[in-house]
């Protein structure tokens, strides 16, 4: 379904008028018996041959027992064996009594592919055999890989219903892949484990020739070539008798990351040449287009009856999709759909809403958006549209209002007191002259009455 759509958006894309006609080239021709290709940003598959076909995983099986140990276990964390590890294939020879970090039996595991150190991980973390295989089968089931199911830790074929797909293995890896700890593992090509005790010196060489092989001699589309791969980071080499040689690769070129699944391929060196014509297939036509990186914020989303009543809506994982490199990134569009029933509190991480990508009305990638903050319930104004913030500020604004009504009425009726008492004091001036004057007026009668007395 996937591959039908980027078909229909080449089409629909070869007849516009602002980017010229395309044409993708031919698909890759394998010798394994199932591959697929997938952009490791969108989950997008533009490659596969019998991609649900069950099969056997063999150590590619450890992808899972790598991601388990590094989810649960302490990477520094000392493991004390606790009996003599003799099993079949690539093994570190483990004996009773060594100790071992956690860190360096998953490097022992990933880049030698010691299947002792799988089971040494795997009851570090369940207890037992059977119990991790179960975690393990639990997990896939979770990513999506629901045609998977796990009997033991690193893929050894003694047991059978130890199986997978090839698009299952593709959606492990690509989970796996999105840790830091697990891309550094699966891309180191040397790795030491000092010697202690009575155990030497160990030194591994990666298994994986992506990394690395610059002698060995591959055909790859009628063109002879070495398995060095540019931009190769992992991902994990396998093989049984009844697996067959397998491979999952993975390389990142200026953004664009994808992951090859190889399985049953007829011998060592038709793996890698599978992997490579699979990845150079991707790059020489196809790249991830990037709207928005992880967490970018894509726009507000509304919070009932919140402390905030908006807060930010992030692109939790980033938005992508997978595009033909002869098109225009210019004709991506999208549209952001933001939940309507989010009430407070509400958890930082929440659901927010989705933005879907779109190539002509054809969508190529959708992601999710997440709320970028927790929010508590605020006061009961929010129901009518105000926030506590927004309550604070018209709160301190009105005692503002009211401290400069209380100033004015204070200073109007000091001035109204100060005015009433300079109109007493002059009324009381204007009657002790008025007095003054009348004891003046009469002592000048009196006067003149004494000057008149005619005797």
């Amino acid at each position: 379904m996937k591959r039908l759509v980027l078909i229909i958006i080449m089409l629909a894309l070869s007849f516009t008028q602002t980017v010229p006609a395309f044409a993708i080239d031919e698909e890759p021709e394998t010798v394994s018996v199932a591959a697929v290709l997938m952009d490791a940003k969108t989950g997008e598959v533009i490659y596969e041959k019998n991609p649900e076909r069950v099969m056997e995983p063999a150590s590619i099986t450890k992808v899972m027992t790598c991601m388990l140990a590094i989810e649960n276990l302490d990477l520094d964390k000392k493991v004390t064996i606790t009996r003599d590890m003799d099993l079949l294939g690539h093994v570190m020879s483990l004996k009773e009594g060594e100790q071992l970090t956690v860190r360096q039996l998953l490097y022992s595991m990933m880049v030698w592919s010691a299947n002792d150190a799988a089971v040494v991980l795997a009851e570090e973390v369940s207890g037992s055999v059977t119990e991790f295989a179960e975690l393990s089968t639990k997990r896939a089931h979770e990513l999506g890989a629901e045609s998977t199911f796990y009997k033991n830790p690193n893929g050894l074929n003694d047991v059978t219903g130890h199986v997978t797909t090839a698009e299952d293995l593709a959606l492990i890896c690509r989970w796996a892949m999105k840790n830091k700890t697990f891309r550094k593992i699966v891309s180191t090509v040397r790795y030491e484990v000092p010697a202690k005790g009575a155990s030497e010196e160990r030194k591994f060489k990666s298994t994986n020739r992506l990394l690395y092989d610059k002698k060995s001699e591959i055909n790859v589309n009628g063109r002879e070539r070495f398995p060095k791969y540019e931009g190769a980071i992992g991902i994990k080499t396998g093989q049984t008798g009844t697996a067959g040689y397998c491979l999952a690769g993975s390389a990142k070129r200026k953004g664009t990351e994808f992951i090859a699944v190889i399985l049953f391929a007829p011998d060592d060196l038709s793996r890698f040449s599978d992997c490579i014509k699979l990845l150079d297939f991707g790059f020489d036509n196809y790249h991830t287009y990037r709207a928005y990186k992880p967490g970018e914020t894509a726009g507000k989303v509304k919070i009932k009856n919140g402390s905030k009543l908006k807060v930010d809506a992030e692109v939790k994982d980033g938005a992508y999709a997978t595009l033909s490199n002869e098109g225009s990134d210019s004709l991506v569009s999208q549209k952001i759909i933001m939940r309507q029933d989010l009430k407070a509190p509400v958890k930082k991480g929440t659901k927010a809403g989705t933005v879907n990508l779109y190539v002509d009305d054809i969508k190529v990638g959708e992601a999710k958006l997440v709320v970028s903050e927790s929010v508590k319930k605020g006061g009961p104004w929010t129901a009518v549209g105000v926030s506590d913030m927004a309550a604070l500020i018209i709160l301190i604004l009105l005692v503002i209002i009211f401290i400069a009504l209380l100033v004015i009425l204070i200073c109007r009726s000091k001035r109204k007191k100060a005015e009433r008492a300079r109109r007493t004091k002059k009324e009381k001036a204007r009657i002790r002259e008025e007095e003054e004057a009348r004891i003046r007026r009469a002592k000048e009668a009196e006067n003149k009455r004494r000057r008149d007395w005619p005797y």
